[in-house]
């Protein structure tokens, strides 16, 4: 019986799923306080995982904008490294429970390829 054919496309989401998951398992098993610590800059895990969270809701408003031929909001913060926007998205999306907030990175992550795929 033939196999379904897979495409570049589909392969590179598996892998980009699979990535997620394993971030999202190895986080899921930190203790409290290094759920805290900084370890990025001025961000710990927690700010990490909102900055994932905001940009896929930015990417879905972006697509959004692209199909409807305009500009995507998030161009209006452009400054080096996005620094204010990753700062206003983190202020966002952040969420004190941790496991709430790592099923909100799997819920925005499933609507963005979700959205990609339509």
């Amino acid at each position: 019986m033939p196999t379904a054919k897979h495409t570049d496309k589909d392969e590179l989401i598996a892998d980009v799923i699979a990535v997620q998951e394993k971030l999202l398992d190895t986080v899921s098993r930190l203790a409290t306080d290094q759920q805290n610590q900084v370890f990025l800059g001025t961000w710990c895990v927690k700010d990490v995982l909102a900055h994932l969270v905001g940009w896929d809701h930015a990417n879905l408003e972006a697509l959004q904008a692209v199909r409807a031929g305009v500009l995507p909001a998030f161009y209006a913060f452009i400054d080096k490294d996005w620094k204010t926007y990753n700062a206003l998205l983190v202020s966002k999306y952040r969420l004190e429970d941790f496991a709430e907030l790592i099923s909100s990175v799997r819920a925005s992550h499933r609507a963005l390829l979700e959205t990609f795929a339509s």
